[in-house]
């Protein structure tokens, strides 16, 4: 067992949605745990995308076992093609990361073919010295994880972003009972993440939030365009169920969605089951009422289809008079101004658009 561990933060620590890297060493073994990537600051003009420095790892290389991944977000997986452009690691991740880590890799392949090893939540994982439990959570993705590393007098727990949902879409949650079993022997050092931490009150449930917006989609007779992180599948599931229940047409739209919606399809994470799928050219004749989209974007980043349409610059889809734009998604801290200039671009367009200080 382990008797000491160092742990240096690459990335991440005390920012919200910003490459996440961290690693845990011994005298004689290292783990990186995610490899994530962020976009460019307005202070950083020029530049497309913002990753870890990975200097120090170049001067442990030979103590590196491999990176384990706690869910497929970009800031925590993102960079994984650079790091491993330089450095030839194995990969261990859940099976929705790990599909989204070897279709990052197959657009950008590293030198050597990647080694990727798939773990599920809740089992084990042993990388030794390390011992590693990983533990299901809730979060805006499946198969997200929580990773605690035993060491001499008790564990390390590297939370991850994480709530808790007692009713959640998927019907699995946080694993409270695992967490507990870490307190019989001690708890050393508990590193965690929360966008909304600060915010008084909890977090409504995955469920609550369904319903609201099943009841805004039933009265309204337009047409509805629903933007959404695309990696949220359980959230893209309900939608698909929603479209169907309604009678609705539905359309992906945007790079990520399609692909991610492939990924978990590929995977047997999400049906189409009676839901017709079409192209969002092919909305263009359809009657408002049967037309519903599903929109990567909510954020306002730059060049994202939803940021496009309230632009007038995506040439496929029209915002008219009589459209229905709903925010599935929470405002991250540092995009308001971004978003707010978004919103009104919809509304002037003729848009009715509905957020969350608006509706729960």
């Amino acid at each position: 067992m382990m008797r000491r561990i160092k742990i240096t933060p690459l990335g991440g620590v005390g920012e919200i949605g910003a490459l996440n890297c961290m690693v845990y060493e011994t005298e004689g073994a290292a783990v990186v745990v995610d490899c994530g990537s962020m976009f460019p600051e307005n202070e950083n003009p020029g530049v497309d995308l913002v990753i870890p420095d990975f200097t120090y790892l170049h001067t442990i290389r030979r103590k590196l076992k491999g990176v384990v991944f706690t869910h497929g977000h970009e800031d925590h997986c993102g960079a994984i093609p650079y790091l491993l452009k330089e450095i030839d690691l194995p990969i261990y991740a859940a099976p929705f990361t790990l599909e989204l880590i070897r279709s990052k890799l197959k657009e950008f392949p590293p030198p050597k073919t990647p080694r990727l090893n798939r773990y599920l939540p809740g089992e084990k994982l042993s990388l030794p010295p390390f011992e590693i439990d990983t533990v299901y959570i809730n979060h805006s993705i499946i198969d997200a994880a929580s990773l605690a590393f035993k060491i001499d007098g008790g564990y390390v727990v590297h939370l991850t972003d994480w709530k808790i949902d007692k009713t959640p879409l998927g019907g699995r949650t946080t694993d409270l009972k695992k967490f507990k079993s870490f307190t019989r022997e001690g708890v050393i050092a508990l590193l965690c993440d929360s966008t909304n931490a600060d915010r008084p009150g909890h977090t409504l449930s995955a469920r609550q939030i369904t319903r609201q917006i099943k009841k805004i989609a039933q009265r309204h007779r337009g047409r509805i365009i629903i933007t959404l992180f695309s990696s949220n599948m359980e959230r893209v599931q309900e939608l698909i169920h929603i479209g169907r229940e309604l009678k609705r047409n539905v359309a992906f739209v945007g790079r990520s969605m399609h692909e991610n919606t492939a990924i978990a399809r590929s995977i047997g994470r999400l049906s189409l089951e009676g839901v017709n799928i079409v192209d969002v050219e092919q909305t263009r004749g359809m009657l408002d009422e049967r037309v519903l989209l599903l929109v990567t974007g909510p954020q306002a980043e730059p060049g994202s289809v939803l940021s496009r349409i309230a632009h007038d610059e995506f040439k496929p889809f029209k915002i008219k008079r009589g459209d229905l734009v709903l925010f599935s998604s929470r405002n991250i801290p540092g995009n308001e101004k971004n978003i707010s200039n978004m919103i009104n671009h919809l509304c002037r367009r003729g848009a009715n658009v509905l957020y969350e200080p608006d509706y729960d």
